[in-house]
Protein backbone atom coordinates (compact mmCIF):
# COMPACT_ATOMS: atom_id res chain seq x y z
CA UNK A 1 0.00 0.00 0.00
CA UNK A 2 1.66 2.96 -1.14
CA UNK A 3 1.45 6.00 1.64
CA UNK A 4 -0.91 8.08 -0.67
CA UNK A 5 -3.52 5.03 -0.18
CA UNK A 6 -2.53 4.83 3.48
CA UNK A 7 -3.24 8.66 3.42
CA UNK A 8 -6.94 8.28 1.33
CA UNK A 9 -8.25 5.20 3.92
CA UNK A 10 -6.86 6.72 7.14
CA UNK A 11 -9.01 9.56 5.72
CA UNK A 12 -11.93 7.50 4.64
CA UNK A 13 -12.18 6.25 7.59
CA UNK A 14 -12.02 9.36 9.76
CA UNK A 15 -15.13 10.73 7.98
CA UNK A 16 -16.76 7.35 8.57
CA UNK A 17 -16.46 7.93 12.39
CA UNK A 18 -16.89 11.39 12.83
CA UNK A 19 -20.31 11.06 10.81
CA UNK A 20 -21.14 8.16 13.20
CA UNK A 21 -20.57 10.34 16.11
CA UNK A 22 -22.22 12.82 14.47
CA UNK A 23 -25.51 10.87 13.91
CA UNK A 24 -25.37 9.34 17.55
CA UNK A 25 -24.89 12.77 19.20
CA UNK A 26 -28.22 14.01 17.19
CA UNK A 27 -29.88 10.94 18.31
CA UNK A 28 -28.99 11.36 21.65
CA UNK A 29 -30.43 14.85 21.51
CA UNK A 30 -33.60 13.20 21.68
CA UNK A 31 -33.36 11.30 25.05
CA UNK A 32 -35.13 12.38 28.19
CA UNK A 33 -33.02 13.94 31.29
CA UNK A 34 -34.40 10.83 33.31
CA UNK A 35 -33.05 8.53 30.52
CA UNK A 36 -29.51 10.57 29.45
CA UNK A 37 -28.92 10.66 34.02
CA UNK A 38 -29.83 6.68 33.52
CA UNK A 39 -26.93 6.18 31.08
CA UNK A 40 -24.91 8.10 33.29
CA UNK A 41 -25.31 6.22 36.34
CA UNK A 42 -25.33 3.27 34.65
CA UNK A 43 -21.13 3.89 32.83
CA UNK A 44 -20.39 5.48 36.84
CA UNK A 45 -21.09 2.11 38.53
CA UNK A 46 -19.51 0.15 35.44
CA UNK A 47 -16.06 2.17 35.32
CA UNK A 48 -15.63 1.92 39.28
CA UNK A 49 -16.55 -1.49 39.21
CA UNK A 50 -14.05 -2.68 36.46
CA UNK A 51 -11.41 -0.66 38.03
CA UNK A 52 -11.93 -2.16 41.16
CA UNK A 53 -12.12 -5.47 39.67
CA UNK A 54 -8.58 -4.56 37.69
CA UNK A 55 -6.74 -3.31 40.98
CA UNK A 56 -8.43 -5.78 43.81
CA UNK A 57 -10.20 -8.40 41.38
CA UNK A 58 -12.87 -8.06 43.63
CA UNK A 59 -15.47 -5.54 43.88
CA UNK A 60 -16.86 -3.85 47.30
CA UNK A 61 -20.51 -3.12 48.47
CA UNK A 62 -20.55 0.15 47.29
CA UNK A 63 -19.61 -1.28 44.16
CA UNK A 64 -22.72 -3.90 44.34
CA UNK A 65 -25.12 -0.91 45.41
CA UNK A 66 -24.26 1.45 42.83
CA UNK A 67 -25.17 -1.77 40.30
CA UNK A 68 -28.24 -1.92 42.11
CA UNK A 69 -29.16 1.49 41.75
CA UNK A 70 -28.39 1.97 37.93
CA UNK A 71 -30.37 -0.90 37.17
CA UNK A 72 -33.14 0.46 38.92
CA UNK A 73 -32.96 3.88 37.33
CA UNK A 74 -32.13 2.05 33.70
CA UNK A 75 -35.13 -0.41 34.56
CA UNK A 76 -37.31 2.84 34.73
CA UNK A 77 -35.92 5.30 32.75
CA UNK A 78 -36.58 2.59 29.46
CA UNK A 79 -38.96 0.22 30.44
CA UNK A 80 -40.05 -0.95 27.06
CA UNK A 81 -36.11 -2.17 26.67
CA UNK A 82 -35.49 -3.33 30.50
CA UNK A 83 -36.82 -6.41 31.00
CA UNK A 84 -36.71 -7.84 34.54
CA UNK A 85 -36.24 -11.47 34.96
CA UNK A 86 -38.58 -11.69 37.64
CA UNK A 87 -41.21 -10.22 35.66
CA UNK A 88 -40.78 -12.44 32.63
Amino acid sequence: MTPEEMTKNHQEWADKREARRIELEEKCNNLMDEQIEAIKSAYAALQDSDGNLREMLDITIEDARAISTAESKMRMAFPHICIHPYWS
